[in-house]
């Protein structure tokens, strides 16, 4: 089943089918087979191109000014440091100094050391602040690249390929007020399937079986498939599925169950194609050159299976062992022979 593309990017409800492969067409696995319109979606990953560029062009600015921010703090901590040591060359001078010059020239030296280990204590707190700036921008443009190539993808799967070789089945859609086949320049939403390829070397039938007669059916067993398209061909096959609840019918009574059953076609014709109607003879028991009678000649009574057989003063009952049967005959396994004449009717 191929169907429309659920795209991540802007809130696209139609896509738009500019390009598609002609129904009926035998496709190559990896051709392309559908075209939508991809022009909103190129113009969405542009614009988010753009915000990629941007935020790249912020981290450039962002690591010149760092680094003007460092390199001036860094200037302030030498200037510091020039100011420590000017400081304690003038405190030497203390023995020709007032006692006032003394205590002025300590609190001169102290002030320039704590400025300076002030400084220097900034240091590591700028150079964590400025990696935690520029970890916030490269966080901001990954996440734009990110949507920029989630988006990007979705150009990718605008154009849609066979994933297998077959023959390419339209599926039908209501407009209009009637039901017809997809074709270019429809519109289709997100997800919505409008095309099939088929295997048609490996195919299906799928039917129903009255609820009757499905405690017959098993698994594997043979079947002949009859096409009313071609009324002289028979296909075999064998039973695959069986249904496990019953279904009814729209055109149906309510009351009126069918088993869904799925018969997988062993044998190849290049005239079947996918939607055929057609019927299955399911093979329930077989048995070799079985004696046969038709079961209008049988009768159950008290337990004992009977049938008239002609003897020498007219029809006498007899009693017979059946086998498998259809919905006409029956093999017998004992009782009679070969060429004995029965009467049809019952006893």
């Amino acid at each position: 089943m191929i169907g429309a593309p659920r795209l991540s990017g802007p809130d696209i409800r139609d896509l738009n089918l500019m390009k598609l492969v002609k129904p009926g067409s035998w496709v190559k696995k990896g051709e392309i087979v559908a075209q939508i319109d991809a022009q909103q979606a190129r113009d969405h990953v542009d614009d988010v191109d753009s915000t990629v560029q941007q935020a790249e062009s912020d981290i450039k600015k962002r690591i010149a000014e760092q680094a003007i921010e460092l390199e001036t703090l860094r200037q302030r901590l030498r200037a510091a440091k020039a100011e420590v040591d000017k400081s304690q060359l003038d405190s030497r001078t203390a023995q020709i100094r007032t006692p006032i010059d003394i205590e002025l020239l300590k609190l001169e030296v102290e002030e320039a050391e704590a400025q300076y280990k002030q400084l220097q204590a900034d240091m590591p707190n700028t150079l964590a602040r400025q990696k935690a700036e520029l970890r916030v921008l490269e966080l901001t443009r990954d996440r734009h690249a990110r949507h920029r190539d989630r988006h990007a993808s979705d150009i990718v799967k605008l154009t849609i390929r066979a994933p297998l070789d077959g023959l390419l089945v339209m599926q039908t859609t209501f407009t209009a007020g009637e039901m017809r086949q997809i074709q270019e320049g429809d519109q289709m939403r997100p997800g919505q399937p409008f095309a099939r390829i088929v295997d048609t070397s490996s195919m299906q039938l799928d039917a129903v079986v009255n609820q009757v007669e499905a405690e017959m059916l098993r698994m594997g067993q043979k079947a002949t498939i009859e096409f009313d398209a071609f009324p002289g061909l028979r296909l075999p096959g064998t039973v695959d599925a069986l249904g496990a609840m019953a279904v009814s019918s729209w055109r149906q009574n309510y009351y009126i169950r069918n088993i869904p059953v799925r018969i997988r076609i062993q044998g190849e014709d290049q005239r079947v194609i996918p939607d055929l109607s057609a019927s299955a003879d399911i093979l329930i028991a077989r048995e070799e050159n079985a004696l046969l009678i038709p079961l209008s000649a049988v009768t159950e009574r008290n337990g004992k299976t009977l049938v008239r057989v002609r003897g020498r003063n007219g029809f006498e009952p007899r009693e017979v062992q059946l086998g498998i049967r259809s919905n006409t005959h029956a093999a017998v396994l004992s009782g009679l022979e070969a060429g004995q004449e029965v009467l049809l009717g019952s006893l």
